[in-house]
């Protein structure tokens, strides 16, 4: 915690995350991985934004210096062996991400489905 003569800053992180990840061979042409992350943020336990100031400037303020969020991201990929040096590779990943607090009274929620495919080559 930091002191100036009438102010006081204190800097609270209160991150949680979890990953889980699997990869299995699939009988020698390939390879199967999937996982999970999650990870989450209860900011500094505020349940209001501006903690009730008065002043305009330390009432915005107030918001920008907590931050809590979700974020979830299950994801899975499959590579399997064309040749000794080609492989085909293809994957999805769902994002997720969303923040409690709002800025100019936006709430960020996004989400979002990918998918991918390469050719990957080795020499």
């Amino acid at each position: 915690m930091n002191s100036f003569p009438g102010y006081t800053s204190q800097y609270v992180s209160n991150i949680h995350t979890v990953s889980l990840m699997a990869r299995t061979t699939l009988k020698r042409r390939g390879t199967f991985y999937a996982g999970y992350n999650i990870t989450r943020d209860t900011g500094d336990g505020r349940s209001v934004q501006n903690l009730g100031l008065t002043n305009t400037a330390a009432a915005y303020l107030a918001g920008l210096n907590t931050f809590p969020m979700s974020y979830q991201a299950p994801q899975a990929r499959l590579s399997i062996k064309i040749t000794e040096k080609m492989r085909w590779n293809g994957g999805w990943e769902f994002y997720r991400y969303n923040q409690k607090f709002a800025y100019f009274a936006y709430q960020p929620y996004y989400r979002a489905q990918t998918g991918y495919t390469s050719i990957s080559w080795a020499f």
